[in-house]
């Protein structure tokens, strides 16, 4: 099994981290990084952990950061389709496949 970021996760991903690099410091931005790498493994591990949203498309929390990753199980692969902010509307990921 493999996770797969997608296109709008990494948007995401990066949009976050231009935040924390300008708002923060780059060592924070980088704990971002390591945080999201850690739910990823922790995905691949035990890939029903997150709590189910609709249909196949679940979430799990990061420990750290107020974000959560979006996801579905497809096949042999986790296909992350969002890195959401806990705090902000969540529907920018709704059409994501």
């Amino acid at each position: 099994m493999k996770a797969v970021m997608q296109r709008g996760a990494r948007a995401n991903f990066h949009a976050a981290m231009r935040f924390y690099r300008k708002n923060a410091t780059t060592s924070v931005a980088m704990a971002f990084a390591a945080d999201l790498d850690a739910t990823s493994a922790l995905l691949l591990a035990t890939p029903l952990l997150g709590s189910q949203l609709l249909g196949k498309v679940r979430k799990l929390e990061m420990r750290r950061f107020p974000y959560e990753l979006i996801y579905f199980i497809s096949g042999d692969d986790i296909r992350i389709i969002a890195v959401a902010h806990e705090h902000r509307q969540q529907n920018d990921w709704g059409g994501r496949k």
